[in-house]
């Protein structure tokens, strides 16, 4: 019985040990693939804005006098423009301000008042998707033929309806953005937890879904929940938010067994919306902690991957993730690769292992100024976590054995206190009257039980002394002590005569002295009337007239 709660108290004290450790990781983390590249940062914070400044100026100097790329349409501009604020508001400053302010007066005359617009409500059929759409999505084009909703358009207005809804506490916008994600969940989410990419408008369509699974329109989703719940708080969005991220780090339809994102669906080797999605979600602490962590480590791959594989040589343009690098500048595959750098800014870590020429141990920030700070990650790397285990089973160990040692103490403790309190009386030899042999002995009155010349141990040499000290002389001349006659002997000279010798191994510590007096007392009690002679006068003390009859 003993052992068995041994036993559970140990495996309970391990489990334990390892949940508080932060070893018992979900089932996402253990589905991650060992092969993941580089899933930690190894520059500095202020390495990595060095290198966004660099790509940032190399991007504005291929931007037109209208504020537009010539190699691209709209949206990348709109993107790279998100990209300057994003990067002021990692870095706590207005370094792009006044640029920005320029680039949104330029778009303005893209499309003034946003003319040549041909949809209107008036061409929206009421029974495509259940009468949610005009609240909750919006069509791929602008051409009355094609009334096809996209999972792109719709992503971007949800993400403007929730960052609306976060800077101005308006409800109009968190009603917009709350119905937008519930269209995506409604429609698009696949049984993998895929956000789809959009579902046909198309009379002979039948509301038909696309098939062709892209990664933005899950990194979109994954924004918009992220600030959803910082907003609300709400654990249902919070739930979602999680199944989403999953799927998205693990899915193999657009990254392979090194974890970079390859999709090339639009031009570009990654994906820029996945990367700032999950950036939303690290930023906003809208998960749990361990996969906030997972989240750093699959964004790390990214950076690692754009700096190693994507970037030309002594160069500042980038290309695909995957590689190759770049050879000549390209808008789509710029603007991708700044997505990731970005991002990568406000990937900071509470154990920063900084490591320079002069040596030196860990530090609680990442110092500017060193180029070799290695953020420690929860990564599912195949190294980091045989220590981390072994650490965890280290560590269980020795509380298991301190607990052990504890409770045996505490029983030992227990036994001995019981021990004391009901152990066997101590087996005091019975006193009984008899002739009084001739004796030289003298008394020495009013001394203590125990000897006042020695310890109060009792050993096997004193064995009387328990009753009475007694001490041997030669027999002195009548000036110095008296011998005592059998009539004058004391009744203690008698008892302590008669006494059987009281065992070595009984010492006086094993009772206190007013314990040994209550005994002697009732072993005395029953003998008082035989033993004392209530009329005979107290005995003679040497020296003195005591007990001299008057």
């Amino acid at each position: 019985m003993v052992a068995a709660m041994l036993l559970f108290s140990s495996s309970h004290i391990f489990s334990t040990v390892l949940v508080l450790a932060g070893y018992w990781t979900p089932l996402w983390a253990q589905l991650a693939s060992p092969g993941w590249r580089k899933p930690n940062i190894t520059t500095a914070v202020a390495d990595r804005i060095g290198t966004v400044n660099a790509a940032v100026q190399k991007t504005i100097d291929h931007i037109g006098t209208d504020g537009q790329f010539s190699d691209a349409d709209y949206l990348i501009p709109a993107i790279f423009y998100s990209q300057l604020a994003g990067f002021d508001v990692a870095t706590s400053s207005n370094q792009h301000h006044d640029l920005l302010a320029r680039y949104f007066n330029l778009a303005q005359t893209a499309s003034s008042n946003f003319a040549n617009l041909n949809v209107s409500v008036s061409f929206f059929d009421s029974a495509l998707a259940d009468g949610q759409a005009p609240l909750a999505s919006l069509y791929v084009t602008t051409a009355v033929s094609d009334p096809s909703i996209a999972g792109l358009s719709t992503g971007h207005f949800a993400i403007l309806s929730a960052l609306l809804a976060a800077s101005t506490s308006k409800p109009d916008y968190l009603s917009a953005a709350q119905l937008s994600i519930t269209f995506m969940q409604s429609h698009w989410l696949n049984p993998q937890n895929i956000i789809l990419d959009g579902i046909s408008g198309r009379s002979n369509d039948s509301c038909s879904l696309s098939t062709s699974p892209q990664p933005y329109d899950s990194g979109m989703a994954i924004e918009v929940l992220a600030i959803l719940v910082d907003i609300t708080k709400d654990s249902a969005y919070q739930r979602l938010l999680t199944s989403l991220v999953e799927a998205a780090i693990l899915s193999p339809a657009w990254q392979g067994a090194n974890g970079i994102i390859s999709n090339q669906a639009h031009g570009s080797g990654g994906d820029l919306f996945v990367v700032r999605g999950l950036s939303a979600a690290y930023s906003r602490n809208a998960t749990s902690s361990s996969l906030k962590e997972y989240i750093k480590a699959y964004l790390a791959v990214q950076y690692n991957g754009v700096l190693d594989l994507a970037r030309s040589s002594g160069s500042d343009t980038y290309g695909h993730w995957i590689g190759p690098a770049a050879t000549t500048f390209n808008s789509i595959d710029q603007t991708s690769a700044l997505g990731v750098l970005v991002a990568a800014i406000g990937l900071h870590n509470e154990t920063v292992q900084t490591t320079s020429s002069s040596g030196g141990g860990p530090t609680s920030s990442a110092p500017p100024s060193s180029s070799n700070t290695t953020l420690a990650s929860a990564a599912p790397h195949p190294k980091s976590h045989t220590g981390a285990v072994v650490g965890g089973i280290v560590a269980a160990v020795v509380v298991t054995l301190i607990c052990v040692g504890l409770l045996f103490w505490i029983r030992r403790r227990r036994q001995n206190s019981r021990r004391e309190l009901t152990g066997p009386a101590l087996d005091i030899p019975s006193v009984r009257p008899s002739i009084n042999p001739p004796s030289t002995t003298t008394i020495s009155p009013f001394t203590s039980p125990v000897s006042q010349s020695s310890s109060s141990a009792l050993t096997a040499a004193t064995p009387h002394a328990r009753y009475g000290q007694r001490e041997k002389h030669h027999q002195p001349g009548p000036s110095t002590s008296r011998s005592l006659s059998d009539g004058s002997r004391t009744d203690f000279a008698f008892i302590a005569e008669q006494a059987e010798p009281v065992p070595a191994s009984i010492t006086a510590s094993a009772l206190p002295t007013d314990e040994l007096v209550r005994i002697l007392h009732s072993r005395l009690q029953g003998q008082n009337a035989e033993i004392y002679d209530n009329d005979a006068p107290p005995p003679r003390y040497p020296g003195t007239d005591a007990g001299t009859s008057i």
